[in-house]
């Protein structure tokens, strides 16, 4: 399928969410003033946008869900290297694993 080019025009219709944290995760400061210097940057550039935070929690299960899908390219079958993992992704196969079940 050949790929569309759409005109700014065209994307300026569209609203474009954004949110600056999911509610699970902390953000740092910096974080969040970049989020804010984008959502600014593209309003400059006249295009719709609009904070999202009520649906943040429907993006993160999205990511989530995604991201779990992919069973197969993470190490949960061998414990032995399970073990071996660094701890922030031990804890993602945590939480891969609830929402799995």
């Amino acid at each position: 399928m050949a790929l569309r080019t759409r005109s700014l025009d065209e994307l300026r219709g569209h609203t474009i969410g954004f949110f600056e944290d999911d509610g699970l995760a902390p953000v740092t400061a910096e974080t969040r003033a970049a989020v804010q210097a984008g959502a600014a940057a593209l309003r400059e550039a006249r295009f719709r946008v609009e904070p999202a935070a009520g649906h943040a929690g429907t993006a993160a299960q999205l990511w989530w869900k995604l991201l779990c899908s992919a069973e197969p390219c993470f190490m949960r079958r061998d414990s032995r290297q399970r073990e071996a993992v660094e701890p922030i992704f031990k804890e993602f196969l945590e939480i891969a694993d609830v929402l799995q079940h």
